[in-house]
């Protein structure tokens, strides 16, 4: 009900906040890199939810950016701004959830592994909370910040705290990459076969 009653909030404070679903029809294919990058972000995004220390936070946050903009340079310019409105509709929806609800902020967070587009509109619930939870400790007045500047993003506002040249990216080790990019080729691969086995069955029907 919480969660519903901030969408209520946000159509009617900020109706500017509101993503065109209808950009997931047209996706681009997705691919092992995209899908690799994808994870990567938000494996760096997660480090840095659960750092204890806020040099670490800000290091993996710096990082999780790092690995956001190569993808989404990738990406024509109307489904990067498609996730970055989804971040502000449903992942501050889910982060007042969150904190109404009290549940672990990881909980089920492997479901964002999925294949794009359908991986990519539910990293934008997760990334949303967990941009907000780093803000929180950051820079604590960014709600009446973004309240104020509503056209800004969630990770505009990230970037400007985050703009400090003392402070140090944090990295993934080169097994850790490894394995995340095996994880995903394979992932991928697997997926690639149980769509064709999909289209065949569909297309035997009478």
């Amino acid at each position: 009900i919480v969660h519903e009653q901030f969408h209520v909030f946000q159509r009617t404070k900020h109706p500017g906040w509101r993503q065109n679903d209808g950009v997931l029809l047209f996706y681009p294919e997705e691919t092992k890199e995209a899908l690799f990058l994808r994870r990567t972000e938000k494996e760096a995004f997660k480090r840095a939810v659960l750092s204890t220390d806020n040099k670490e936070l800000a290091g993996w946050a710096l990082t999780a950016l790092d690995y956001r903009k190569k993808r989404l340079d990738m990406l024509p310019a109307p489904f990067g701004n498609y996730e970055k409105d989804l971040q502000h509709t449903e992942g501050l929806s889910d982060y007042i959830e969150r904190i109404a609800r009290g549940v672990d902020p990881l909980n089920a967070s492997n479901m964002t592994n999925g294949i794009a587009p359908a991986g990519v509109r539910d990293l934008g619930y997760w990334e949303g909370r967990w941009i907000a939870m780093i803000l929180d400790r950051l820079k604590p007045d960014w709600k009446n910040y973004l309240e104020n500047n509503d056209t800004l993003y969630l990770e505009d506002i990230l970037e400007t705290a985050l703009r400090n040249s003392t402070l140090k990216k944090q990295t993934f080790t080169p097994k850790e990459i490894s394995q995340l990019r095996l994880d995903a080729n394979n992932d991928f691969d697997e997926w690639q076969l149980k769509k064709a086995g999909e289209i065949e069955r569909y297309n035997s029907l009478p």
